[in-house]
């Protein structure tokens, strides 16, 4: 006989990946700001908080002008990619959780949907928080900044909202007897019709 993961598993799991997601997508923000000499005007050259690029402090400055006067070109820092790869897990390990928790209560079809939706808007965060970040470098400090933390965080609003809704639901449906009584008596009358249905051809082709 097989044995079944506890139902208890994918319940962990999803709370997990749900405050993985949280970190990930928050984490970027409190990047330490870190200084070095920069221009004989401008004392400071930063390395944005979003861990993108470096450019002296004074207004909102584009990209080319802080390079130009010697503030270095874009570049990824290590917590940006960190915090990108966990928010990956964090949604692979959700969607697992989610898509598990369906099979055990025998209900793959609205786990399914689930999946599918915290995986488009997780997808969408991505594509926000990528041509923001872009815009950033493009576009200098004011119009950037609201584009990707602006942006970043209208997508983390859904998402969180769904990651705190899915289990629920999933839970609400899962645990009606009624629902998977009707389930499987669906499921048994098809077989039953298609024995009918292949007795009556086995008549037909005996007469």
């Amino acid at each position: 006989m097989r044995r079944r993961l506890p139902e208890s598993l994918p319940e962990y799991l999803f709370h997990v990946s749900f405050l993985l997601g949280v970190v990930a997508l928050c984490t970027p923000y409190w990047v330490v700001i870190k200084s070095t000499p920069c221009g004989p005007d401008l004392p400071k050259c930063h390395t944005d908080y979003l861990g993108l690029w470096q450019y002296c402090v004074r207004g909102a400055i584009p990209s080319t002008d802080a390079a130009a006067i010697g503030c270095g070109m874009p570049q990824w820092s290590n917590t940006m990619i960190g915090a990108r790869v966990t928010l990956l897990v964090s949604t692979a390990l959700g969607m697992g959780a989610i898509f598990v928790h369906s099979r055990l209560k025998y209900d793959w079809i609205l786990g399914t949907i689930c999946v599918l939706l915290h995986g488009i808007l997780a997808l969408a965060c991505l594509l926000t928080w990528h041509f923001g970040y872009r815009n950033f470098v493009q576009h200098g400090v004011s119009s950037g900044t609201y584009t990707a933390w602006g942006w970043s965080l209208w997508l983390l609003v859904p998402v969180v909202v769904l990651d705190l809704a899915i289990m629920p639901v999933v839970a609400f449906f899962a645990a009606d007897d009624d629902y998977i009584a009707k389930g499987i008596a669906f499921r048994q009358s098809a077989q039953v019709g298609k024995m009918k249905k292949s007795g009556s051809n086995m008549q037909l082709l005996g007469a």
